[in-house]
């Protein structure tokens, strides 16, 4: 088994999501500018239609990561992905890999890289890929975060299935307390019939918003040791 360097280190899983934010906003943009740019070519072949925007996206992805290390949100975040073992690209199908993981499990993919010890998400462990800085000039210290040990999770954090149970807890009652706050603003006719108005319709939309936005924050809260009842006891006195 491969031995991890005591000065080895990774960026922060906020820089990470930083990146992912700006792939988020271009990735679907490029894809929808191609179909339109299709549709008004004449173009009337739904396979065409479908192939063009897919292949945008397999450029702007997994065979950007595979050629240059990384997506466009990884570079203007200073960020490279590279092989687990050696200091080398990934390969595309491992590339492929990688993004299939990360969509079909989405953000809850990367909080699994604060309990991996070289801080790799659910998709990095799934392509044996590593985040690392392109650079290590003129960026703070906070920025660069060591591997974790196996002191580290016991000398940091409560127990990982507590933490879990933690998380559930706090997420079981933040959607019952916003399902009462929806409930309280919608009419009757709303919940009862679907005769939403287009008030009563972005409330809801915003609300399903603020609730994910919350489930995200309670996660990372959690898997910190930042909530009530999942913090190290022998740092807290909380058993």
């Amino acid at each position: 088994m491969e031995s991890i360097p005591s000065t080895e280190t990774y960026p922060r899983l906020l820089r990470r999501l930083q990146g992912v934010s700006i792939d988020s906003f271009l990735v679907p943009l490029a894809a929808m500018a191609t179909l339109v740019a299709v549709t008004y070519a004449g173009v009337e072949s739904t396979w065409i239609k479908v192939f063009c925007p897919l292949l945008v996206v397999l450029v702007l992805e997994p065979i950007a990561v595979s050629a240059t290390g990384g997506t466009i949100g990884h570079h203007m975040m200073g960020l490279r992905i590279r092989k687990e073992r050696v200091d080398e690209r990934i390969s595309i199908l491992a590339a492929i890999v990688r993004l299939v993981v990360k969509t079909i499990f989405g953000l809850p993919a990367f909080f699994v890289a604060f309990i991996t010890r070289r801080r790799q998400g659910m998709h990095d462990l799934a392509a044996r890929s590593l985040v690392v800085h392109k650079s290590a000039v003129g960026l703070p210290d906070y920025e660069y975060v060591p591997a974790r040990t196996h002191a580290d999770e016991h000398a940091t954090y409560a127990s990982v299935w507590r933490r879990v149970l933690v998380i559930v807890l706090y997420w079981f009652l933040a959607y019952v307390l916003a399902s009462l706050i929806l409930a309280a603003s919608l009419s009757g006719a709303c919940l009862d019939a679907g005769r939403c108005s287009s008030t009563q319709l972005t409330i809801d939309s915003l609300s399903l918003v603020v609730l994910l936005v919350v489930f995200v924050a309670i996660a990372i809260m959690g898997w910190t040791g930042s909530l009530y009842g999942c913090r190290n006891p022998r740092s807290t006195g909380i058993r």
